[in-house]
């Protein structure tokens, strides 16, 4: 049904808005104390208190946070204000706590659950609508071909997250000299015959109003899957409003960039998802090739790390016709570039992050090397002369102000007003303020805070 998007596409002229399609960064990550150790401290009442924090989130055991931030069309952007908001999660912990940089535990024993970095990728709504016009004899309407379209992304995603797994693992353990724990974690063949559910979208609703039907299951979200879709609670109410994001649950966390993700990685899932989605299916035998991908990504994540993987030429021969559809379709230039980085890392395995994991900890161990990571980050967020430094260009009063907006979940956008004026729009318990940064320097950052938002306590 999809075999020429690309074309339509290019007739559309609408590669240019496909490239800015929302990202949004969820990086879940755990506090340890000065030795590596899980910390048993007491969680900040600042995030402790907020349970529907928009930034900040607290599991219930008290050691995991998830950083997250609002979609963005930039992949500039989305990172500023992760650093932003990991550098606010960082003045918020206490007695010396600090984060552990690998998705795997630092005490198995304890907790061998992993960690890892979600991304939120959503098409956007007019090029949705454009691409409409070419299918309504077989939609009836826009929702029914949106579910479809993303339908064809996942089922493509389960054809391919191998790939994702050689170039993006680094969670091997003690034990098992893997490629990625966190993949086999969440892997889609922990279920057998799971593929089934994923052949139509009907199917996967049906299946996910089962689970909670037999109390497995709380909605949407309590499905644990490589690659979910989200935009409304319950199932049928998704299907008739329409997905609006795919959540990909696939990247482990690395010690090599301080904000557990880099902009290589976020520039490559762009181009990868738009691959996915240009790129036509095996409708006559979709399970099973849904099964050999399910099956592949294991083999891959059971690797060890340091050797070609199997999948080898069939990689670099994808990431190729990524290359090719990004020539095609005129992607921007620091996009294509980072292409060529990911083929070289296809055939050379020595500079995946699982291997460059091994090699940097050298004769330490793993967990040695980790602990000196997290200390550093430490030290680097906290001895920063700027509060946030993300945010270097604002006076630091505003930066305080922003830096008590994150810790207390207010969230908060920096706009213009219509004579060009900046502005900080802060929204707090569905009320919504904004006031000038001239105002701002006017006032003491907290008494502002309680003048804005009275009803906080604060």
């Amino acid at each position: 049904m999809f075999e020429n998007l690309q074309q339509i596409i290019k007739k559309e002229e609408v590669a240019e808005q496909l490239f800015h399609s929302l990202i949004g960064i969820e990086v879940q990550e755990r506090r340890v104390d000065q030795f590596g150790r899980l910390s048993t401290k007491v969680v900040p009442d600042r995030l402790a208190l907020n349970p529907s924090h928009p930034y900040l989130k607290v599991d219930k055991t008290g050691t995991k946070f998830k950083v997250v931030t609002d979609p963005n069309p930039n992949i500039g952007g989305v990172l500023d204000q992760l650093d932003t908001l990991q550098t606010a999660l960082y003045r918020t912990l206490e007695s010396g706590d600090r984060i552990w940089p690998l998705s795997t535990s630092p005490e198995p024993a304890k907790d061998a659950s992993t960690t890892g970095t979600h991304v939120n990728y959503s098409i956007p709504d007019p090029v949705i609508n454009r691409l409409f016009s070419h299918y309504t004899d077989d939609f009836e309407t826009v929702s029914q071909f949106k579910n479809a379209l993303y339908m064809h992304l996942v089922h493509n995603f389960i054809r391919y997250q191998w790939l994702l797994t050689y170039l993006f693992g680094s969670s091997p353990t003690g034990t098992k000299n893997y490629r990625s724990t966190r993949a086999l974690e969440i892997g889609l063949q922990r279920t057998s015959g799971l593929e089934q559910h994923y052949l139509t979208f009907d199917k996967h609703i049906a299946f996910l109003n089962r689970l909670i039907a037999e109390g497995q299951s709380k909605g949407v979200s309590g499905f644990e899957a490589p690659i979910r879709f989200r935009g409304e609670t319950q199932p049928d109410r998704l299907k008739a409003m329409g997905v609006r994001y795919l959540e990909l649950k696939v990247l482990d966390n690395t010690p090599f960039h301080p904000n557990g993700v880099s902009r290589h990685a976020l520039y490559f899932i762009k181009l990868f998802m738009i691959y996915l989605l240009v790129t036509p299916e095996s409708p006559d035998n979709l399970e099973t090739v849904l099964r050999e991908g399910i099956l592949k990504n294991q083999q891959v994540a059971m690797e060890a790390p340091e050797t070609h993987t199997a999948f080898e030429d069939e990689g670099v021969a994808v990431l190729n016709d990524v290359k090719t559809m990004a020539n095609d379709l005129n992607a921007h230039v620091e996009q294509a570039e980072v292409l060529d980085d990911f083929l070289e890392e296809m055939t050379h395995p020595e500079l995946t992050p699982a291997v460059m994991l091994s090699s940097r900890a050298g004769e330490q161990k793993i967990s040695e090397f980790a602990l000196e990571v997290a200390t550093r980050w430490l030290a680097e967020r906290l001895g920063s002369r700027q509060l946030l430094p993300g945010m270097s260009r604002l006076t630091a009063k505003t930066q305080e102000v922003i830096l008590l907006a994150i810790q207390y979940g207010i969230q908060y956008f920096q706009i213009k007003d219509e004579l060009g004026g900046d502005m900080l729009m802060l929204t707090y318990d569905s009320i919504t303020q904004v006031v000038l940064l001239t105002d701002i320097e006017k006032y003491q950052p907290r008494e502002l805070i309680r003048k804005l938002f009275p009803a906080m306590g604060l």
